[in-house]
């Protein structure tokens, strides 16, 4: 196993559209294992394909924050079949490090994935927020549309690193008084 480089905002891979796996064997298997070693050193609780530099639809995902190894789970081709509710917490992720922000997230979801064999299974969260949004996560960073958060979280710092933006009329008015 091998812990692999974990792409960081704005690699261009983040954006680039996954594409479903579908050849099962000994590479799949091999980038799960070497997935889940870099999990678990960065440390974090999920990992998505395209964080590691891949464009297939896979993510990792540790339920119990490494208490249960029953709850380490590999999800290929994931899909969300079910979602209820709406709530705001705030969260990181291992592609944007040292930032984070609320983000909304249903309070309920089920979700539909293949094993690494190719085998089907259903996989849900309800009561634990962590397990939730781990799951959400992990779903998200394999669709490109979903970095409208990171860049909201970038636009953030880069405003704060920045001072008062020159697109906003009162700065730019402030500018110009402090400067007179």
């Amino acid at each position: 196993m091998a812990i692999l480089a974990i792409r960081v905002y704005p690699d261009p891979v983040l954006r680039t559209k996954t594409r479903p796996v579908t050849e099962f064997g000994p590479a799949l298997a091999r980038l799960a294992a070497n997935m889940i070693e870099t999990m678990v050193a960065a440390p974090g609780i999920g990992l998505a394909a395209p964080q590691v530099g891949e464009e297939v639809r896979m993510a990792v995902v540790d339920l119990s924050v490494g208490e249960d190894p029953a709850q380490l789970h590999v999800l290929v081709n994931p899909e969300i079949v079910w979602r209820e509710g709406l709530e705001t917490d705030v969260e990181g992720c291992l592609s944007l490090p040292g930032i984070s922000d609320k983000v909304d997230r249903p309070t309920a979801i089920r979700m539909r994935a293949v094993d690494l064999a190719g085998r089907p299974f259903e996989l849900g969260a309800e009561e634990e927020a962590a397990e939730l949004r781990t799951l959400i996560d992990a779903f998200n960073e394999l669709h490109p549309e979903t970095l409208r958060i990171a860049d909201e979280c970038h636009r953030k710092v880069a405003e704060t690193l920045a001072g008062p933006s020159t697109r906003d009329p009162t700065a730019r008015r402030r500018k110009e008084t402090a400067a007179a």
